[in-house]
């Protein structure tokens, strides 16, 4: 059952399986400065499409956890019923539980998670991509037109959405070569810094943070950190030009 919370820890968030027995249980990881340090176990009951027909299979899977002498009675097995939406509820209520007595590192864990979801959507693209045919080059030119556009309207959620099939049209090109798509990844942060003085942002004031981001890219050796951390800066330059946007509007107000 250890598995279950490995993986648990793995995605940064609930994991849902069986145990040995058969029965649905869950997982919730417990992380402490970044490691896992235990995890929470629940659940060992059935979904109602499952209750016709499991209540032998989990009678003959208990008796092999038994000793001989214990007296098992099929007739007599009571499995909880739950469904799956309620055993989401009870997973995301151990979540708060953890985080409500501070057991647990959920600021980690909620970047574990964005980071799977990340490399998720960017694998569908890809997969879509290789049934396609696309001219690739004409579709990263347009991904990043789109990008920069979610930038000036301080759009997050597009501009997150569009970046995901961005960076799988640059994997796709690239043949997953690290220094390529590195490479095609500063140019897109250099692209952006351009679309964000446009809008109004001091050029002095880009200038140290463009050398901040480049740095930290330049130093990154593995491509689910560099992926993080674009996505973490283009975050920051939706910020900064929403402020800009926010000033501008409350100086035509006062006008």
């Amino acid at each position: 059952m250890s598995s279950a919370i490995n993986e648990a820890f793995r995605w940064g968030e609930g994991y849902i399986t069986t145990c040995p027995t058969g029965l649905i249980m869950f997982a919730v990881p417990v992380v402490y400065n970044r490691k896992l340090i235990g995890g929470f176990l629940s659940g060992f009951a059935v979904f109602p499409e499952m209750k016709k027909d499991i209540d032998e299979e989990i009678y003959e899977n208990l008796k092999k956890y038994c000793n001989s002498d214990t007296d098992l009675n099929l007739s007599e097995l009571e499995l909880r019923v739950f469904s799956l939406e309620e055993v989401r509820e009870d997973v995301s209520f151990l979540f708060v539980l953890t985080r409500k007595y501070n057991i647990n590192d959920i600021i980690f864990l909620k970047d574990v998670n964005e980071k799977y979801v990340q490399q998720y959507k960017i694998a569908n693209f890809l997969d879509d991509l290789k049934r396609s045919t696309y001219d690739i080059g004409r579709k990263i030119f347009d991904k990043q037109d789109e990008i920069i556009q979610k930038v000036i309207l301080g759009d997050k959620t597009g501009a997150r959405e569009i970046l995901n099939e961005f960076l799988g049209s640059i994997f796709f090109e690239s043949g997953m070569n690290f220094e390529i798509l590195k490479v095609r990844i500063i140019e897109l942060v250099v692209i952006i810094s351009r679309a964000a003085i446009e809008t109004g942002i001091e050029a002095k004031e880009l200038l140290g943070l463009n050398y901040s981001y480049l740095t930290d890219l330049n130093k990154v050796t593995d491509i689910e950190e560099l992926l993080y951390k674009l996505t973490e800066i283009l975050e920051n330059f939706i910020n900064k030009v929403s402020t800009i946007k926010e000033k501008k509007r409350k100086i035509k107000i006062h006008r």
